[in-house]
């Protein structure tokens, strides 16, 4: 067992598994310091969903990014890793008229959504 690393990353969910990743690229030797099980905390609770939020521009940008960072990921990880893309559906309260679109709920939102005809039961369909 080495006594030194270049880097300690703590929490082995998804940001630390990130980390770990762009240091272990950069050469850097690195330890990872987990209190429970791998992906067992946020990243268990959330599924490991990457979702495009947007309470502000600045969120949207940021989340939609990172979403794009793993799709790219993907295409680089083994093909036992437990990676899929099952989407993610908006629920609103109250449903949306039906004279109105999905630019009607969010315009940042509607630049992935699903076209109006998407849209069941009031809650559009996302991508994720």
């Amino acid at each position: 067992m080495r006594k030194s690393y270049d880097a300690v990353v703590v929490g082995a969910g998804i940001v630390g598994a990130a980390c770990t990743l762009e240091f272990a690229l950069e050469g850097m030797s690195v330890a990872v310091v987990e209190r429970d099980a791998v992906a067992g905390g946020a990243t268990g609770a959330a599924m490991g969903h990457v979702v495009v939020m947007d309470d502000s521009a600045a969120q949207f940008e940021l989340t939609r990014y990172s979403q794009s960072l793993w799709h790219e990921l993907a295409l680089e990880l083994p093909a036992d890793v437990e990676y899929y893309r099952p989407g993610t559906i908006w629920v609103r309260r109250t449903a949306f008229p039906r004279s109105c679109s999905t630019q009607s709920f969010s315009p940042r939102l509607s630049q992935i959504c699903a076209p109006p005809s998407m849209v069941v039961f009031g809650c559009p369909l996302m991508p994720s």
